[in-house]
């Protein structure tokens, strides 16, 4: 995987967990 490739899957985790967690 390349940098881009592992901060994107970071960044989407990050945006799932926002969405998914209370507030």
């Amino acid at each position: 995987m390349t940098r881009a490739s592992v901060r994107q899957v970071a960044e989407l985790a990050g945006v799932s967990a926002m969405t998914v967690s209370p507030g």
